[in-house]
């Protein structure tokens, strides 16, 4: 599935084209997106070298959740950007104790995943009702948020159901499981893709 690893650079290079826009959800957009390089270099030489890189899951969706936070923190506005704000102790919290007590370092990260899902899934929705209320149709049309909601709505609620059976249908079937990592490997270009279009959007409003 090179090309599941390869179209991190679309969002990548859109984001290095739009970054002369003073926008912050373009440098947000770009941050995730360097940070996904790196990760998928990092993946892409562990395996090579037979070595064992679960760990670099547990990294990635610490680092993945702070910058997809931040996104929702400089676009919400008195509670909803606190809420934002401390969930940001409470995950990286719950991610050392899962690091060393729940899946582990040499185990994939799936109880961190759901908990990253479910956490954005909701700032996702809370952003959607906000909009909502508004009924600007227009604005909506080119809102680079309202575009990322709807992507961490179909990306992560995918992603949670993958990685809550992953790990069962390892233990039923090899090639179960394998479908599953596809689905996965589906899903993050679809996310990808909607990262380069958020920044697109971003540079356009």
């Amino acid at each position: 599935m090179d090309i599941a690893i390869y179209s991190v650079v679309i969002p990548l290079l859109a984001g290095i084209y739009f970054i002369r826009y003073n926008n912050i959800i373009i440098r947000v957009m770009l941050g995730l997106a360097v940070w996904g390089i790196i990760s998928e270099c990092m993946s892409s030489y562990t395996a090579n070298k037979g070595i064992t890189n679960y760990w670099i899951s547990h990294i990635f969706v610490i680092l993945e959740y702070c910058f997809l936070a931040a996104a929702y923190y400089y676009t919400f506005a008195g509670r909803l950007k606190k809420v934002v704000l401390y969930s940001l102790p409470v995950f990286l919290a719950f991610s050392v104790l899962n690091l060393f007590i729940f899946n582990t370092i040499e185990g994939i990260n799936s109880y961190g995943r759901v908990l990253e899902s479910v956490f954005l899934i909701v700032f996702a929705i809370a952003y959607f009702n906000k909009r909502f209320l508004l009924l600007d149709k227009q604005s909506l049309e080119h809102d680079p948020m309202f575009l990322l909601s709807a992507g961490v709505i179909f990306y992560f609620a995918g992603n949670v159901t993958a990685y809550s059976l992953f790990e069962q249908l390892l233990k039923e079937s090899y090639d179960l499981a394998r479908i599953c990592l596809v689905f996965v490997f589906l899903t993050n270009i679809f996310f990808y893709c909607v990262q380069a279009l958020v920044i697109y959007r971003a540079a356009r409003s």
